[in-house]
């Protein structure tokens, strides 16, 4: 077993030390009839851990750790030529996107202003100006935007630009923003040396993935995620867990999340992902409550940082599932290895049957709201949500002791 500081710089050899462990885990869930499918799901899917070399070489600095010299060699020549690259494009991209705001702003483009840059435009937003009329939505969520909106203002008044409100207009820049910082990544992935070792490793594994694919995949918002490259009949013809260690080195708890992205990995086959399907009828919500409560389990079984920290997660984190599964506990425990199987065998039609089609549907779309609800109201309790949790279960149990 490495070191821990090492054990984040060599990541894939802490997860081939440990492979024979995490599979006798699942099997005991599962069953041992299904130990060489969950062997080969394993051994055919890329795990891609590499954080960007500004970050690798942060972590470097501030941790040390017994680095040979020749892997030392190669995140410092990663590192110069990234951060080269990085000032070049990145400013390239800023001055564009000043461009955009200066004509918008009705202002000069020459000199860029930063603070013209830090404007909180997105206060104004199609999406905020839609919550603030909505009357579902907390009081509390809604003070919180006014306050941006407020303190906006008052920064276009200390600069002395006139405050941009028109949500249109704020959209459009918005959507330009988001296409620079898409080009952005683009352009690190084809100009550094990282950049094409990262896509080098993942061609040698599937030879046909578009570069735009593998932009995607990397820049998914979730601190980790488990993708499926699917073909034209929504079969999936490539799986990668892109977990970048060191870029969520904070949050903590890595061995959780990387337990729960794993649990993906093992019920997945080519037209779904357990008992989210990449084609017809799907319960993704359903899914990953049952993924993450196994993850929950996963951590009690497996000895304190197995792979690279168990610590709880910080102050502040709120992991919906997490969240979400109070509300449909009982239905989960009582049924987890009727769930479990249909999961590793992605049987959906074998799970309408148990619990039936449409009582499954309204489960989904209760959890769907009930996800909202709670984010709206920064995960408080609803006790209303409980009540209705429980005829919905009901509702399932009664279908299933039925059959």
């Amino acid at each position: 077993m490495k070191t821990s500081v090492e054990s984040f710089l060599c990541p894939k050899e802490v997860l081939d030390e440990n492979q024979n462990l995490l599979i006798d885990r699942y099997v005991e869930d599962y069953g041992n009839e299904y130990r060489d499918l969950i062997r080969k799901r394993m051994d055919n899917t890329l795990y891609l851990f590499d954080s960007n070399p500004i970050v690798t070489m942060k972590f470097i600095q501030q941790f040390g750790g017994n680095i040979s010299s020749s892997q030392m060699k190669l995140f410092e020549k990663e590192y110069r030529n990234y951060k080269k690259v990085f000032s070049v494009i990145h400013e390239r991209i800023k001055k564009q996107y000043y461009q955009k705001l200066a004509s918008y702003f009705s202002i000069s483009s020459h000199p860029i202003k930063e603070e013209i840059l830090s404007l909180d435009i997105e206060s104004f937003s199609l999406e905020n100006q839609f919550l603030l009329k909505r009357s579902d939505v907390c009081t509390s969520e809604k003070e919180k935007i006014i306050k941006r909106q407020e303190k906006y203002l008052e920064e276009c008044e200390m600069i002395g630009v006139e405050p941009l409100t028109n949500s249109v207009y704020i959209q459009f820049l918005l959507d330009e923003k988001r296409r620079l910082e898409e080009y952005e990544d683009l352009s690190l992935l084809k100009n550094t040396k990282w950049g094409r070792r990262i896509v080098k490793t993942i061609r040698s594994y599937y030879p046909k993935i578009r570069l735009s694919e593998i932009q995607k995949i990397m820049r998914d918002d979730a601190v980790a995620v488990t993708s499926y490259l699917l073909d034209s009949r929504g079969c999936a013809r490539a799986r990668i867990l892109y977990f970048p260690l060191l870029e969520h080195y904070s949050v903590m708890s890595l061995d959780r999340i990387f337990y729960h992205e794993n649990r993906h990995v093992v019920e997945s086959n080519p037209y779904s992902s357990g008992l989210h399907s990449h084609v017809g009828s799907s319960y993704q919500l359903l899914n990953e409550i049952r993924t993450e409560k196994n993850a929950l389990d996963d951590l009690d079984y497996f000895p304190h940082d197995l792979l690279w920290s168990s610590d709880s997660m910080v102050e502040g984190y709120h992991n919906t599932y997490e969240e979400l599964y109070s509300y449909i506990s009982s239905f989960l425990e009582e049924h987890r290895e009727v769930l479990n199987d249909c999961a590793i065998r992605g049987d959906l039609l074998d799970l309408e049957e148990k619990f039936g089609k449409k009582n499954l549907k309204e489960l989904e779309m209760f959890l769907d709201e009930l996800s909202g609800v709670l984010k709206q109201n920064h995960f408080q309790y609803s006790s209303t949500k409980r009540e209705e949790g429980k005829r919905l279960i009901y509702q399932l149990n009664q279908h299933f002791h039925g059959q």
